[in-house]
């Protein structure tokens, strides 16, 4: 064999080890690992509803809602208009057992007007709402849940409270009201801020015997009266006012699985609403129902007469709550 030829075989078998060593290192010593598979998911709350029911006076409306997984707080009341949401977001998970990142796609506010025959549905795109309010601000857009704050009745007018970030800086914050008429932005003012919170007051009724009462009949409180309809353990009473004055509402609470009893913001206070909740569930024949507190370490009982009586007892109750917290901190601190 001449010389050339061995140089070109010599370089063959060398291009071959060279590339078998390349091969054999991805294979069995690469610290590379293969790249993860992005998932995205897209999550819809849909809280739009299917029955509204306006009581014989106006004071009350009864709404249920198209999905039974629907969450009550998505839902607002002023004196003019439900309000709902329809949201969508697109969630990506990255890696198993991590937080997901998200992005905001759609965020819908629906009104449903009681002044007119058929409550009337509008949408408002809250997202193009901001956007033309200021670009520089927008919803929460880094897959936590937006949502809306409290609605209430100002001078004439039905607004709903919205919160928007700045987009380069998600901690710097305005708080907005929108007008449901119009579905313009403004600036949340002081005296808008203290009719919203007077409208909306309505503390917990928990460790009452009103609380009680409203559990055995199948309802919750909270700001406004939830009823869940279970089919196999219906257990609105007969011996209250509620049933025996309002039989249509009682057959009404029966038809859907889930209602809430609204009142309305600007036509009743929630003084006005303390009062009916004792009238509607005190025995039938008495006009209204004596609540009691109880204090069950103390078993201390104390009669809520009024409304004044029952936000006076809350503050002494949130006061006495928050000592003890401060309490169980300095001694953890100690």
């Amino acid at each position: 064999m001449n010389k050339r030829k061995q140089f070109i075989l010599v370089i063959a078998v060398l291009l071959v080890a060279f590339c078998s060593f390349v091969y054999l290192k991805k294979q069995f010593f690469s610290s590379s690992k293969p790249k993860e598979e992005t998932i995205k998911k897209t999550l819809v709350f849909d809280s739009s509803l299917k029955d509204i029911t306006l009581t014989k006076d106006g004071r009350y409306v009864l709404v249920s809602p198209k999905d039974v997984n629907w969450q009550s707080n998505d839902l607002r009341m002023s004196r003019n208009y439900v309000v709902s949401t329809f949201t969508t977001y697109e969630h990506f998970y990255a890696k198993k057992n991590t937080l997901p990142s998200g992005k905001l796609v759609k965020f819908d506010i629906i009104t449903y007007d009681l002044r007119k025959k058929n409550f009337d549905e509008k949408r408002i795109d809250l997202k193009k709402a901001v956007e033309e309010y200021d670009s520089d601000y927008g919803l929460r857009d880094d897959g936590a849940i937006q949502e809306v704050g409290s609605s209430f009745y100002f001078e004439g007018k039905d607004y709903v409270r919205i919160s928007v970030s700045k987009r380069k800086n998600l901690e710097e914050k305005k708080r907005l009201v929108l007008n449901l008429e119009n579905g313009k932005l403004t600036e949340l003012s002081e005296a808008m801020e203290e009719v919203l919170l007077a409208q909306n007051s309505f503390p917990s009724l928990s460790r009452t015997n009103l609380d009680d009462i409203l559990y055995f009949n199948g309802f919750s409180d909270l700001n406004d009266l939830g009823y869940i309809n279970d089919k196999k353990e219906n257990k609105i009473g007969q011996d209250i006012n509620f049933s025996h004055e309002f039989p249509d509402l009682v057959k009404r609470l029966k038809k859907n699985r889930i209602t809430e009893i609204l009142y309305r913001r600007g036509l009743v206070s929630p003084a006005d609403y303390y009062e009916d909740l004792r009238h509607w569930f005190a025995p039938v024949g008495q006009d209204k129902l004596d609540i009691i507190a109880k204090d069950y370490e103390t078993n201390e009982e104390t009669p809520l007469n009024n409304y004044q009586e029952f936000i006076d007892w809350s503050k002494a109750e949130a006061k006495k709550a928050q000592e003890s917290i401060n309490a169980n901190r300095k001694k953890e601190a100690n």
